[in-house]
Protein backbone atom coordinates (compact mmCIF):
# COMPACT_ATOMS: atom_id res chain seq x y z
CA UNK A 1 0.00 0.00 0.00
CA UNK A 2 0.81 3.38 -0.57
CA UNK A 3 2.12 5.75 2.29
CA UNK A 4 -0.72 7.99 1.84
CA UNK A 5 -3.08 5.42 1.55
CA UNK A 6 -1.70 4.14 4.49
CA UNK A 7 -2.31 7.73 6.60
CA UNK A 8 -5.64 7.95 5.19
CA UNK A 9 -6.57 4.65 6.78
CA UNK A 10 -4.59 5.67 9.83
CA UNK A 11 -7.23 8.56 9.80
CA UNK A 12 -10.13 7.63 9.25
CA UNK A 13 -9.15 4.52 12.64
CA UNK A 14 -8.44 7.83 14.46
CA UNK A 15 -12.03 9.40 13.64
CA UNK A 16 -13.79 6.65 13.94
CA UNK A 17 -12.77 5.53 17.35
CA UNK A 18 -13.39 9.30 18.93
CA UNK A 19 -16.43 9.87 20.64
CA UNK A 20 -20.12 10.73 18.97
CA UNK A 21 -19.33 14.71 19.70
CA UNK A 22 -15.84 14.80 18.08
CA UNK A 23 -17.01 12.85 14.78
CA UNK A 24 -19.88 15.65 14.78
CA UNK A 25 -17.45 18.74 14.90
CA UNK A 26 -15.21 15.96 12.12
CA UNK A 27 -18.79 16.29 9.84
CA UNK A 28 -18.85 20.11 10.48
CA UNK A 29 -15.22 20.30 9.06
CA UNK A 30 -16.10 18.06 6.31
CA UNK A 31 -19.86 19.87 5.24
CA UNK A 32 -17.80 23.48 5.40
CA UNK A 33 -15.91 22.40 2.12
CA UNK A 34 -18.33 22.24 -1.11
CA UNK A 35 -16.55 20.03 -2.62
CA UNK A 36 -16.66 17.33 -0.01
CA UNK A 37 -19.63 14.16 -1.00
CA UNK A 38 -21.45 13.41 2.32
CA UNK A 39 -23.57 9.99 1.76
CA UNK A 40 -26.15 9.06 4.60
CA UNK A 41 -28.25 5.82 4.98
CA UNK A 42 -29.64 4.40 7.71
CA UNK A 43 -26.22 3.09 8.69
CA UNK A 44 -24.78 6.48 8.82
CA UNK A 45 -22.67 8.69 7.46
CA UNK A 46 -20.56 7.90 5.00
CA UNK A 47 -17.38 9.61 3.18
CA UNK A 48 -15.07 8.69 0.36
CA UNK A 49 -11.52 10.19 1.86
CA UNK A 50 -9.61 8.87 -1.13
CA UNK A 51 -11.54 11.71 -3.09
CA UNK A 52 -10.73 14.37 -0.04
CA UNK A 53 -8.45 17.72 -0.98
CA UNK A 54 -5.14 17.46 1.18
CA UNK A 55 -6.14 20.86 2.70
CA UNK A 56 -9.30 19.22 3.90
CA UNK A 57 -6.84 16.03 4.78
CA UNK A 58 -4.82 18.34 6.72
CA UNK A 59 -7.58 20.36 8.60
CA UNK A 60 -9.02 17.20 9.25
CA UNK A 61 -5.44 15.38 10.99
CA UNK A 62 -4.62 19.04 12.85
CA UNK A 63 -8.25 18.38 14.42
CA UNK A 64 -7.79 14.72 15.55
CA UNK A 65 -4.02 15.84 16.52
CA UNK A 66 -5.80 18.56 18.68
CA UNK A 67 -8.30 16.04 20.16
CA UNK A 68 -5.22 13.37 21.35
CA UNK A 69 -3.67 16.06 22.50
CA UNK A 70 -6.48 17.18 24.88
CA UNK A 71 -7.36 13.87 25.48
CA UNK A 72 -3.70 12.97 27.26
CA UNK A 73 -3.70 16.39 29.12
CA UNK A 74 -6.98 15.28 30.32
CA UNK A 75 -6.03 11.86 31.35
CA UNK A 76 -2.68 13.58 33.44
CA UNK A 77 -5.01 15.96 35.15
CA UNK A 78 -7.44 13.18 36.36
CA UNK A 79 -4.78 10.74 37.15
CA UNK A 80 -3.43 14.17 39.18
CA UNK A 81 -6.72 14.18 40.70
CA UNK A 82 -6.69 11.04 41.90
CA UNK A 83 -3.40 10.56 43.51
CA UNK A 84 -4.47 13.86 45.71
CA UNK A 85 -7.53 12.36 46.36
CA UNK A 86 -6.15 9.29 47.41
CA UNK A 87 -3.32 10.95 49.37
CA UNK A 88 -5.47 13.59 51.36
CA UNK A 89 -9.27 12.34 51.15
CA UNK A 90 -8.95 8.60 51.86
CA UNK A 91 -10.32 7.30 55.19
CA UNK A 92 -6.74 5.86 56.01
CA UNK A 93 -4.98 9.14 55.29
CA UNK A 94 -7.19 11.15 58.56
CA UNK A 95 -3.56 11.99 60.59
CA UNK A 96 -2.19 13.35 57.48
CA UNK A 97 -4.98 15.81 57.12
CA UNK A 98 -4.98 16.42 60.81
CA UNK A 99 -1.12 16.92 60.82
CA UNK A 100 -1.82 19.48 57.75
CA UNK A 101 -4.70 21.89 59.97
CA UNK A 102 -2.05 21.67 62.94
Amino acid sequence: MESTTLNLISLVSCIEGMNKRNQIKVLQLLKKNSDVVVNENQNGIHINVSYLSTTVIEELKCFVNYVKVQENELNVFEMEKESLQNTYFSKGNKEVVNDMTS
